[in-house]
């Protein structure tokens, strides 16, 4: 004679069976008296899980068991068959996928060819969410991120962590990041400079169970350096461009940093950095324009706004030319070279003679030449005070 074991549900592997999606009105139908109907049906809760056990029925007019579940909660739920086990010598089941805190009432039968058995029903609840996550902090005033702190749960049936955001001017709350560790309890938010938001952080189980969500939140990202306003720029300097704007006090200053374009509808460059709020920006040529805008940076790197009005600087153009007016020839071997100046700034004058500088420093208006030959070529250059050069004149040659 075979010797049978009676298995408890707290040790034994709960066998799960896929479920069926009819539903049927179970009271409709008539039993089999003389069916052996399932007796002392046990069970054992999870959140999302119910796992049942029965005594084992040996009955040989039976060919197995079918199982019916309806959510107590709604109130038009009907009997929906959810498994059909083709073997009576089983006597456990799971069933699983079920929303936590809630009660359902699950009908057991055998069957056989002819039907069914009568009604066995009994409620079960599933167990409720793990609590919510009960200390969370956001920090504030930190550069381009918003990190969000929270106490780790001490529920070791939590394996991450879902963090929802709401934007400022929004009602939506989204998921931003998922932490997959328990112990994990931050996130640092990469955001703009300035902005604000609100969090909130949820718990997940192993088996997918989400907490409701912990308190929400609020921060905002750190605020820009203040915008450089009120830049002034040179335009009569030699061959450089000075630059000095306000300097706004803040406490978290680091330096100012300099762009600058050959023109303002080309792209701009950055040009230097500096702490004073004044830069000297030594052109080495003379008439040369250039656009400039000027921001700050804070000890954290931040960048203030330009203030999208560039400026253009230009250093010191040359003189203007001077214009040679005439000659006269005083003897075979000498000639006066005659000009006028056309441009006030001019203090003296070059003279070019066959290409070559014969004479400078000149403070007259007119220059004499002993060693004139026939077919001589002259030209005259302007000097400023700075000693910036005007472009020589027109050519006289005097045969």
């Amino acid at each position: 004679m075979k010797k049978i074991i009676k298995i408890s549900l707290f040790t034994a592997f709960i066998i799960g069976f896929n479920a069926c999606s009819s539903t049927t009105g179970l009271s409709e139908i008539a039993p089999i008296d003389n069916l052996t109907m399932v007796n002392n049906i046990r069970t054992l809760q999870g959140m999302r899980e119910i796992g049942f056990e029965w005594d084992p029925i040996y009955d040989q007019n039976i060919d197995g068991y079918k199982i019916y579940r309806k959510e107590l909660n709604d109130e038009n739920a009907k009997d929906k068959l959810i498994a059909t086990i083709n073997d009576r010598y089983a006597t456990h089941y799971s069933d699983n996928n079920l929303n936590p805190d809630t009660s359902y009432a699950y009908t057991f039968v055998t069957f056989n060819k002819e039907g069914n058995s009568k009604l066995s029903t009994i409620n079960v609840k599933t167990i409720g969410k793990i609590e919510p996550v009960t200390f969370i902090q956001a920090i504030a005033g930190l550069p381009n991120k918003i990190k969000i702190i929270w106490r780790p749960h001490t529920d070791s049936r939590v394996v991450k962590y879902n963090i929802y955001k709401q934007d400022a001017n929004s009602d939506k709350w989204y998921k931003v990041a998922t932490i997959n560790n328990r112990l994990s309890a931050e996130y640092l938010d990469e955001v703009k400079a300035n902005l604000y938001a609100k969090y909130k952080v949820t718990a997940l189980t192993y088996n997918g169970v989400e907490s409701d969500a912990s308190a929400e939140v609020e921060a905002i990202s750190k605020v820009l350096p203040p915008q450089i306003v009120n830049i002034n720029v040179t335009t009569n300097l030699p061959k450089k461009i000075i630059l000095t704007w306000d300097a706004p006090k803040y406490e978290d200053f680091s330096h100012y940093k300099i762009y600058y374009s050959k023109a303002s509808l080309l792209p701009f460059f950055e040009l230097a950095t500096t702490t004073e709020n004044s830069y000297e920006d030594n052109i080495g040529d003379d008439g040369v324009s250039r656009y400039y805008y000027v921001t700050m940076i804070d000890k954290d790197g931040l960048e203030s706004a330009k203030t999208g009005v560039n400026v253009v600087g230009m250093s010191l153009d040359k003189p203007k030319t001077p214009a040679l007016t005439g000659f006269e020839l005083q003897n075979e071997n000498t000639l006066k070279i005659k000009w006028i100046s056309t441009d006030n700034r001019i203090r003296t004058y070059k003279l070019i003679k066959n290409s070559t500088e014969v004479a400078n420093g000149i403070q007259n208006d007119y220059y004499v030449d002993t060693t004139y030959v026939p077919g001589d070529v002259y030209q005259i250059i302007g000097v400023d005070e700075f000693g910036i050069e005007s472009k020589p004149s027109s050519k006289l040659s005097v045969k």
